[in-house]
């Protein structure tokens, strides 16, 4: 009996009349206009808007992946509609995310911050024969391999939180996947580009997405990434296209063995350090000191001698010490008229998609897909960062609650109303079923009815054989 209840409990969860919540947020973002307008369209069958209610309704439960969530709704006709959606390679999800971004940035709340892109990349686990381009990578944070994806992330950062903006599955070196599962895709078909350019190297893998979210024309002031992506190529292009769009560079450098140009003499950061303030600056209210100094960032590129590499152009060094560390950080930006307090203050905006990954992993299935399919990965993943878009949307306007709160109140509020149409409905059919019964038995008069009541409750409730379940 109370699974009949519960399978009346999923029906009106899912119905349309219980999903004006979530109409209204798909109504914000426009997401019928977006999909068209990302070639995702449907002409017979489930519609794509109706299939991303139910994905909707999935991720808020938290279930362990697509497949489950929709047994435990008693959808499994939807599965395979779902899996079509996702496998189709005509749909453009990578340009979907990117519009729902867009969106994201022009009803933001937020808006008298520096905006900035930030760039960070983490480990995407994938085991079994069957997944296309699977690979080794090795993982500095766990001092290990794992086999495969590296997820490369650009996050959109409005001052208060980090959206994300767009992705890459890096594949990684042909020599370490197996050739039995590489996928080949035809020309027209847009996974062909992404695939081409997930096996590039990681720093082009950012470049190449800085140049899309500019075609976008999102609004940023500053890109934030860490030392992995601080390299001659990274560089250069910051300054050959995004300076004289007042676009600079935040990162961390590596301690190594690259020079830089002081007053027409290239030296390396040890001998910078002396070079810098002579006494390090104190931050109050805490034990953090710095120094800075002005410097020509060299070509390392060309093999020429070090006397004649060429200039990028200049940059400023913040030479970081934090209480209780031996080792110095060196922070760099290109906007040399920062304060070294302010290039500090601007590059720990970049933990904000430290965040973002955390509550991807938590909240929202990342790495849940059980597919193994390059194409499905990454509609499913895109999708599911869509729908991260959506609900920091609402958390704009709820600025003291986390990601997860404003979760558990989406999710509370639909609960609610849904337990609230299941009670009328049940209480609908108790009724006609009362007068029915009244009508029987020859009660003339609503009085005798009420006088009898707990004997006709008895009667038709108090028994199983009696108890009514909504149809």
């Amino acid at each position: 009996m109370k699974s009949k209840y519960f399978a009346a409990f999923n029906k009106i969860k899912t119905s349309t009349s219980s999903q004006k919540m979530i109409q209204k947020l798909f109504k914000i973002f426009k997401i019928q206009s977006r999909l068209t307008r990302s070639s995702i369209q449907k002409v017979r069958g489930h519609s794509i808007i109706s299939m991303l209610y139910l994905l909707f309704i999935i991720n808020l439960e938290q279930d362990r992946s697509i497949f489950s969530g929709l047994r435990k709704l008693s959808l499994e006709k939807m599965i395979d509609p779902i899996l079509d959606m996702m496998n189709n390679l005509k749909y453009d999800w990578k340009g979907f995310l990117y519009r729902i971004g867009k969106v994201f940035e022009k009803e933001q709340a937020s808006s008298d911050c520096d905006k900035m892109i930030i760039f960070d990349d983490t480990s995407n686990i994938k085991t079994g024969k069957k997944v296309d381009f699977i690979a080794w990578f090795y993982d500095h944070a766990k001092d290990g391999f794992y086999k495969g994806y590296q997820t490369v992330m650009a996050a959109y950062y409005n001052g208060f939180q980090s959206i994300p903006l767009s992705f890459q599955f890096k594949i990684g070196n042909y020599r370490k996947y197996d050739s039995r599962n590489i996928r080949k895709y035809k020309k027209a078909s847009k996974m062909r580009g992404i695939a081409r350019y997930a096996k590039k190297k990681k720093l082009r893998i950012v470049i190449q997405m800085i140049k899309q979210i500019m075609q976008r024309r999102f609004d940023f002031s500053y890109i934030l990434w860490d030392s992995w992506y601080t390299y001659t190529e990274g560089v250069k292009f910051v300054f050959a296209r995004l300076i004289k769009r007042d676009i600079h560079l935040i990162s961390m450098i590596k301690q190594d063995n690259r020079y830089y140009r002081f007053k027409n003499r290239p030296i390396q950061y040890h001998q910078l350090l002396c070079k810098a303030d002579r006494d390090w600056t104190h931050i109050s209210e805490s034990d953090v000191k710095f120094k800075e100094i002005v410097v020509d960032y060299l070509d390392s590129s060309q093999e020429v001698k070090i006397d004649d590499r060429p200039s990028l152009g200049k940059v400023k060094l913040v030479f970081v010490k934090y209480p209780n560390v031996e080792k110095y950080r060196i922070l760099m930006s290109t906007n040399v008229q920062l304060q070294g307090l302010e290039i500090l203050e601007k590059y720990l905006f970049r933990w904000s998609i430290e965040l973002l990954f955390k509550n991807m992993k938590q909240y929202f299935g990342y790495n849940q897909c059980m597919s193994g399919k390059y194409e499905v990965l990454v509609a499913d993943f895109s999708i599911r960062c869509a729908f991260y878009i959506m609900l920091a949307y609402r958390r704009e306007y709820f600025k003291e609650k986390s990601m997860r709160e404003v979760i558990l109140d989406f999710y509370k509020e639909l609960y609610e109303n849904t337990l609230r149409k299941l009670i009328d409905k049940i209480l609908y059919t108790n009724v006609v079923k009362i007068l029915d019964y009244a009508i029987e038995k020859g009660y003339a008069k609503i009085k005798n009815l009420k006088n009898n009541l707990n004997f006709v409750f008895d009667e038709l409730f108090r028994y199983p054989t009696n108890k009514i379940v909504p149809d």
